[in-house]
Formats: structure tokens, sequence, C-alpha cells
């Protein structure tokens, strides 16, 4: 996706035209092409680092959430469970 976005960046700039000389680098390319490689960097950066930081951080948090409910839902269905079978066959 990089290299396609320079790519399509650098033919468009160099497109021959009836008259005109293939643009070089100038002025005008230099800085798109800065912008769109270091906005791209940046932002794969940003999505690596937000998903290592939600990995780590919130997965021991999620695990433990998950764990309790569960736990904490076999208890309330098992404590319903052994009460509703003691009503069943009290003679």
């Amino acid at each position: 996706m990089f290299l396609a976005t320079i790519h399509s960046i650098w033919t468009v700039r160099n497109r021959i035209v009836p008259g005109r000389e293939p643009a070089s680098i100038s002025s005008q390319t230099l800085p798109i092409l800065l912008y769109f490689s270091f906005s791209l960097f940046f932002y794969f950066f940003f999505l690596l680092f937000f998903f290592f930081f939600f990995f780590f951080f919130f997965s021991t948090y999620i695990i433990t959430y998950t764990e309790n409910f569960v736990k904490s839902f076999f208890k309330k269905f098992f404590f319903f469970y052994k009460v509703f079978f003691n009503c069943l066959f009290i003679k």
C-alpha cells in the first residue's frame, strides 16, 4: 500500500505530456512523498502500539473478569439447581 501510493504519485508527476519534459523530483513532489511516507509510518506505528497496549494491559483484566463472571454464574446456577431438586424430593 505504501509503495503503491508513492508509485501512483510518482507516475502522475512523471506522466508524458507533449511539449513538456518529464518532471524530476521537485519542490512539489518531495513534500508529498515525505507526507505520505511519514503519515503511513506513524499510522501503522500507532496501530501496532494500540494493539500491543490493549493486548498486554487489558488481557489480564478481561480474562480475570470473564473467569469471575463464569464462576459466579455457575455458583448461582448450581445453588438454584440444588434448591430445586431438594424441593422436588422432599418427603
